[in-house]
């Protein structure tokens, strides 16, 4: 399965090692699903990664960024949505996911449009893990 994966979905896995935004992380990493990403993603992952205040490892960051990149798919050709975002870096997300016929998981429900793709972190591993 092909999924989005929000900023702070991420960050969550990377900073509760215990917690279901992990497992989701764990079970991409080994293989369960795959990442969907362009270029504007993995730079907003590495910007808000390597905020000081989060205290990551900027090696454990780019290990990350490297799998993805290895492992993930690179989503060149996609549909630009219209519709207005309360955070227009969401949009680029949202857009991947929707043209991918993908799954969006995201701790922000509130910043994307209702639709049955895009899903909680406590929804997705309900379905899926």
């Amino acid at each position: 399965m092909n999924i989005v994966i929000d900023t702070n979905v991420l960050l969550s896995a990377l900073l509760t090692l215990d917690g279901k935004a992990h497992t989701i992380l764990d079970k991409l990493l080994n293989g369960h699903f795959v990442f969907l990403y362009n270029d504007i993603i993995l730079q907003e992952y590495k910007d808000v990664l390597s905020r000081k205040r989060f205290k990551l490892n900027k090696k454990d960051i780019s290990s990350i960024v490297s799998f993805i990149r290895l492992k993930g798919i690179n989503v060149f050709k996609y549909t630009k949505s219209t519709i207005k975002f309360i955070d227009e870096s969401d949009r680029i997300f949202y857009d991947i996911a929707m043209s991918m016929d993908s799954m969006l998981i995201t701790g922000n429900l509130k910043h994307f449009p209702k639709h049955k793709h895009i899903v909680t972190i406590e929804e997705f591993c309900n379905r899926f893990c």
